[in-house]
């Protein structure tokens, strides 16, 4: 996580030991802003309402927008013919998390998207997606659901490696 900013309430009571903690209270936060470090745009108007009692992390209300600036780059096909068309993206959380130790846990959580905006920080690769994930088990969880991709883009620099060896020319060693 890069940052995370908005009007945030919390009440957390921790006992129990550092193997073993205890977390007992709730979180709420309203008018959020999400950025994670791989994607290019931040999630805004992220509300949460979080619960916690004993070795349980209740998400009864985790929900956020994403704008898909990213996606409105100059020169992109898609972007010049349905810009007016882009919506806000949207995303949710729901379930709970069972906390084993310090760091680890147990999930069974809810992962849902519609008209999801993608665009990774580090190359050039966007597209919008819809999905449906659930996340369960014990730390690293399995995922597994159904996602849509509505659009891919790659975009990979004339004259690149990649680019010659897709083209089946011969690329010179390193």
């Amino acid at each position: 996580i890069e940052y995370l900013k908005g009007d945030f309430r919390s009440e957390i009571a921790v006992t129990g030991t550092p193997l073993r903690p205890q977390l007992n209270g709730s979180t709420n936060m309203q008018k959020g802003e999400l950025k994670f470090d791989q994607l290019k745009d931040p999630l805004i108007n992220l509300t949460m309402t979080i619960a916690m009692e004993n070795d349980k992390i209740y998400f009864q209300n985790v929900g956020a927008e994403s704008e898909g600036k990213a996606l409105r780059k100059e020169g992109n096909l898609f972007s010049q013919l349905f810009s007016s068309n882009i919506k806000k993206g949207r995303v949710s959380l729901k379930g709970n998390m069972e906390v084993v130790s310090f760091n680890s846990f147990i999930y069974d959580l809810a992962l849902s998207g519609e008209n999801f905006p993608i665009a990774y920080e580090y190359m050039d690769l966007s597209g919008m997606a819809d999905f449906d994930l659930e996340i369960e088990g014990k730390t690293p969880p399995k995922v597994y659901g159904k996602i849509l991709l509505k659009q891919l883009d790659y975009e990979e620099p004339f004259g690149s490696p990649v680019t010659l060896a897709l083209a089946g020319q011969k690329v010179a060693d390193p």
